[in-house]
């Protein structure tokens, strides 16, 4: 993937989580950092999305953990795999879609 793939990915996670989340995050070098660092590792925009539904069904209605439904923590090369790898449990009474 060449320099403007990654920026145009990068910009569509950005895009994705500020859909989901109600946020309004730029596409400024401290969101797009770890973002561009897990596609260089092979990450997929599909991964993105899936680590943002899956974080967002457990944490958008947590009064304490969706203060964390942000770039630098949903993201980050510590927790960015087994976030992804998480099972993922439907909420049926939320009327979510992953895209």
């Amino acid at each position: 993937m060449d320099n403007k793939e990654t920026t145009e990915v990068a910009h569509a996670v950005i895009d994705y989580l500020n859909e989901v989340t109600g946020s309004r995050y730029r596409y400024s070098e401290s969101s797009l950092i770890s973002i561009k660092a897990r596609l260089k590792e092979g990450f997929d925009l599909q991964d993105f999305k899936n680590v943002i539904y899956k974080k967002s069904q457990q944490w958008i209605n947590d009064s304490e953990m969706c203060k964390y439904l942000r770039p630098e923590t949903l993201f980050c090369a510590k927790h960015f795999e087994s976030y992804l790898n998480e099972k993922y449990v439907e909420n049926k009474d939320e009327d979510w879609k992953i895209f």
